[in-house]
């Protein structure tokens, strides 16, 4: 966040949005940096690319990436109670 506050580097190119929005906060930043015009933000899916002024649909992948997120852990913590309830049967 200190290098591209710092004008380090003008793009961040990701290969999917879930790698930019793991961390709500980190993301809101992200997303600030880019409304200012600091950075640029690319995915290499197409999905986002502040390029072309598509800064808006940033808190809805950020929202539905966390949401995944959340999901994909309670079903990893419902498998492993499963699983061991299935043990000790």
């Amino acid at each position: 966040m200190n290098d591209a506050q710092n004008n380090k580097f003008d793009i961040i190119l990701s290969t999917d949005p879930t790698r930019l929005f793991r961390n709500p906060k980190l993301s809101a930043k992200l997303k600030k940096l880019c409304e200012i015009g600091a950075i640029q933000i690319m995915t290499l899916n197409g999905t986002i690319n502040t390029l072309q002024g598509n800064v808006d649909i940033f808190s809805l992948y950020a929202w539905i990436v966390e949401q995944e997120s959340t999901n994909l852990s309670e079903r990893i913590k419902y498998g492993k109670k499963k699983h061991l309830l299935e043990k000790q049967s």
